[in-house]
C-alpha cells in the first residue's frame, strides 16, 4: 500500500506534520478491515497532529478514531500534554525530592501505585532517570 511507503518515507522527514496526516490517511484506509492497525495510525497520528497544534487534523483523528472503535483519552501520548493528573502530580513530587513511600503517604495511595503513575510518566516523557524529572518540572511554567 503506497501509505504504508508514505510513512516509511515520513518517519526520516523533520515534516511531523505531513507524516501526522498520512498517518491518519492510512487510518483512515484500514478502518473497516483492520480496526486495530486503524486505531494505532490514528492515535499516532493525533497525538503528531497535536504536537503540531493542527487542531482541524486532530478533530478529523479523533473523529475517525472514534469511528474506528477507539477512545481517545489524550491527544497526546508522550510529552507533558500526555500525562494524567494524577501522573502530573506524582512527578512533581517525585522531581522535589520525595521518596516513593512519601509520595504514597501524602496522596493516600498505595506505593505500587506511585510505581505505576512513575513508570507511566518515564515513557510518555522519555526518561530514564528519575533525576531527570527535575529538568522538565523547572522547564515548564505550568506546574
Amino acid at each position: 500500500m503506497l501509505l504504508h511507503d508514505a510513512v516509511t518515507h515520513g518517519e526520516k522527514s523533520p515534516a511531523r506534520l505531513e507524516l501526522a496526516k498520512t498517518l491518519v490517511e492510512l487510518g483512515v484506509a484500514h478502518r473497516g478491515d483492520d480496526d486495530e492497525a486503524a486505531r494505532r495510525a490514528l492515535r499516532r497520528g493525533l497525538d503528531l497532529a497535536a504536537g503540531c497544534g493542527a487542531s482541524a487534523l486532530v478533530a478529523r483523528a479523533r473523529a475517525e478514531l472514534v469511528a474506528a472503535g477507539g477512545r481517545p483519552r489524550r491527544d497526546r501520548l508522550h510529552g507533558l500534554d500526555a500525562l494524567t493528573p494524577a501522573e502530573r502530580q506524582v512527578v512533581a513530587l517525585a522531581a522535589q525530592g520525595s521518596s516513593n513511600e512519601e509520595i504514597a503517604q501524602s496522596l493516600f495511595v498505595a506505593r505500587r501505585t506511585v510505581e505505576f503513575h512513575l513508570t507511566n510518566s518515564y515513557r510518555k516523557l522519555g526518561l530514564t532517570e528519575r533525576s531527570q524529572l527535575i529538568d522538565v518540572v523547572n522547564a515548564d511554567d505550568d506546574w
